[in-house]
Parts: C-alpha cells; sequence; structure tokens
C-alpha cells in the first residue's frame, strides 16, 4: 500500500502515455487527440510535461506546457491537473509553479498564457494566485458535450512585459 505523504515530481516517461490519457480523461471534459500524447514524449523541444507522482510512482496530478515553434518567447500551459483525491494538498501549485519556473529559466520565455472553462473559478483563483491576469474573454472556445463553452485567456509575464507607456529610464549609480 503506497502513503498519501510523500509525493515525487518527475519528468514523463514513454511508458507514462496510458497512465496519463487515463487521468486527463479523468480530469478534463476536452479530449485530447493521440498526435497531443505522442509530441509530449516524441518533441521535447516544444512539449514539457512534469508528473505528480505518489509513494508508488502512479501519477496523481499533471502540467503540460509548450513553446510556439513561430514564437520560442511565448510559453502555453495546456494542461494542470491533480487527482480529485489529491486535491487541496498544493500539488496544483507545486506543479503549475515548478513549469512557470522551468519556462522561465529553461526556456526563457517572456510571457506564459493559458485557457480556462470560464465557470471553473477553483482554476481561475489557482491561477490568479499564482501572478496570472484576465487577458481575453472568449465566447464559445471550447466544444465538448455537445455543446460550446466560453473560456477566459489568462496570461502571466515572467520577465519584465513590454512597456506600453514609452521609453522607461533607469538610473544605475555605480559605487
Amino acid at each position: 500500500m503506497c502513503e498519501d505523504s510523500n509525493f515525487r515530481f518527475r519528468r514523463l516517461e514513454a511508458s507514462d502515455l496510458e497512465e496519463i490519457k487515463v487521468l486527463q480523461d479523468h480530469l478534463f471534459p476536452v479530449k485530447y487527440s493521440d498526435h497531443f500524447y505522442n509530441s509530449l514524449v516524441n518533441e521535447p523541444e516544444v512539449m514539457m510535461t512534469l508528473l505528480a507522482t505518489d509513494e508508488c510512482d502512479k501519477p496523481i496530478g499533471v502540467v503540460t506546457a509548450r513553446v510556439r515553434r513561430d514564437n520560442p518567447r511565448l510559453g502555453y500551459i495546456a494542461t494542470l491537473g491533480v487527482r480529485d483525491d489529491y486535491r487541496r494538498r498544493g500539488l496544483g501549485s507545486e506543479l503549475l509553479e515548478k513549469m512557470v519556473t522551468h519556462l522561465d529559466q529553461n526556456r526563457r520565455v517572456e510571457r506564459i498564457h493559458l485557457h480556462v472553462k470560464s465557470d471553473n473559478e477553483s482554476a481561475l483563483k489557482l491561477y490568479e494566485k499564482h501572478g496570472f491576469t484576465k487577458k481575453q474573454y472568449l465566447e464559445q472556445h471550447y466544444y465538448f458535450d455537445d455543446q460550446h463553452h466560453d473560456a477566459w485567456e489568462l496570461e502571466k509575464y515572467v520577465q519584465t512585459p513590454p512597456s506600453t507607456s514609452g521609453p522607461k529610464y533607469t538610473t544605475c549609480v555605480l559605487q
């Protein structure tokens, strides 16, 4: 029997794919294609996946992200979720922060964006707690369960955001 108290974070391995498909099918109403899952292991220059695992190394949480080929300074969080029985333990926050740090420090992105179903209040609160802000409301962004669903696009600048009010000057005093 595995203990609940010892969590580990690690990268996705090819042997995890089937378990990740099952986990994500349980976590998200959007169903992802085989191409999406294959890209998680076959395109490490673009796609990144971090798992939270229990003491028996079974995935209990996942975050996936990518950088755009045409704009490698832009990161995108595609999925973030934790199994129901492991929620409210900080795993979602830790997965998110670890991925944001990776995108910032290793991939050198300037901005990270993501989409959230507009009525997913707990996800919106989580992202806002971690510095993401609402950028745009997207009507009928998702389509699943035979109906359209609205979403919010959120973003976070991880390096200095571009100025919109003209040049800014910094005074530097050398000692």
